[in-house]
């Protein structure tokens, strides 16, 4: 409900400010927006970071698509793994989680195309290690695998760690 009304808000001013080639670009993200694809739309129109992204008033909706994505994709994932590789389901999307995780820094440090740099940040592949993270703490919880005294404050802990992952880049910068 909140993106549809940031969508239609966002669609009126748009209209009355926008010279005719700046709509068929807004046009072309409210397509993304509606197909949870807007992060492919963006990468494609141009890097986050360019000039011409102030003229994209829906560009944040990337991270939602990506989000979209991996909700639509990892359930499928998941019944193949458990369907074939049951007992090593957590073992299989942690190696995929690592394999994102080295395919973004590659990507985005030793490429020099921008395109391909573009799309370590803005494509599902080299951004499904973040949200896989909290997917295989989630799995591992659910599993029991911290039934152990020893182990009762790891929620707790890895809670007060990804807080700390956000809190501590905000300051730095």
């Amino acid at each position: 409900p909140a993106l549809a009304l940031v969508t239609f808000l966002t669609v009126i001013p748009s209209w009355l400010l926008m010279r005719p080639d700046q709509l068929y670009s807004f046009g072309n993200s409210l397509i993304g927006v509606a197909t949870y694809s807007s992060n492919i739309t963006f990468w494609l129109g141009g890097g986050y970071f360019e000039e011409i992204s102030e003229l994209l008033p829906l560009l944040h909706t990337w991270s939602l698509a990506v989000e979209e994505q991996f909700y639509v994709f990892s359930p499928i994932l998941l019944l193949l793994l458990l369907s074939k590789y049951k007992d090593h389901t957590i073992k299989v999307i942690i190696i995929l989680c690592i394999i994102s995780l080295l395919l973004s820094v590659y990507f985005t440090n030793f490429q020099s195309r921008q395109i391909v740099e573009s799309g370590a940040f803005f494509l599902l592949p080299m951004r499904a290690w973040e949200i896989g993270v909290g997917s295989c703490i989630a799995l591992l919880h659910s599993g029991g695998t911290w039934k152990s005294d020893n182990l009762s404050s790891w929620p707790q802990t890895l809670s007060v760690i990804g807080f700390l992952l956000i809190v501590i880049p905000m300051a730095s910068y």
